[in-house]
């Protein structure tokens, strides 16, 4: 795979095993790769400026799922090391194999693990297809360091002001953009230690 030398390169060949083994892992509700592409990964480029801020740190991607945010934010900041953090054996399995064919190890690592086993040991961490704030936030807040700070990708406004974040815990800023004309948003909570 050391054919695979630009960025576009390397995202055609991510959509192209995403959709290859999309059936036998789970991995998006996109069939085709245009539709993930178009769908899934240009998002992730399209808010690509929201990470710049933490090129050069250890980036966490907490449920990678499909490797989404991690492995195409990972394409494009080449000084930033990445831990995608899944749980389910087949999908980690699935990561692995994808960081190895598309030459990101070792900076891009993958751990199967659950987000519960980190203590205070996270600067910097990303979240996508978050779907309920509140059964994660007392772990998300144990497992980040002081000053540290997670950044979540979300929908609509109303799908962020449901997700209660505690005042005592976080500060929050929410940086809205539009995307495939629909209202979307990184919510960035710092945290309070």
């Amino acid at each position: 795979m050391s054919a695979l030398t630009t960025k576009e390169d390397k995202l055609n060949e991510y959509a192209s095993l995403v959709v290859r083994y999309n059936e036998l892992f789970n991995l998006t509700c996109e069939k085709t790769k245009a539709d993930f592409l178009n769908n899934q990964v240009n998002e992730i480029v399209y808010a690509l400026s929201y990470f710049e801020n933490y090129n050069g740190e250890v980036l966490y991607d907490i449920g990678s799922g499909a490797g989404l945010p991690g492995i195409v934010l990972s394409i494009f900041m080449d000084e930033t090391e990445f831990v995608l953090v899944e749980r389910s054996k087949k999908r980690a399995n699935f990561l692995r194999m994808a960081v190895n064919l598309l030459s990101l190890y070792p900076r891009v690592k993958v751990e199967e693990k659950e987000l519960s086993s980190f203590k205070n040991s996270i600067s910097v961490v990303t979240f996508r297809a978050l779907s309920n704030f509140s059964h994660i936030e007392k772990d998300l807040y144990n497992a980040l360091k002081p000053n540290g700070v997670a950044l979540l990708f979300k929908g609509k406004l109303s799908s962020i002001m449901s997700d209660n974040y505690s005042p005592d815990l976080w500060k929050v800023d929410i940086s809205q953009y539009e995307f495939l004309q629909k209202q979307r948003a990184i919510v960035k909570l710092s945290i309070l230690k």
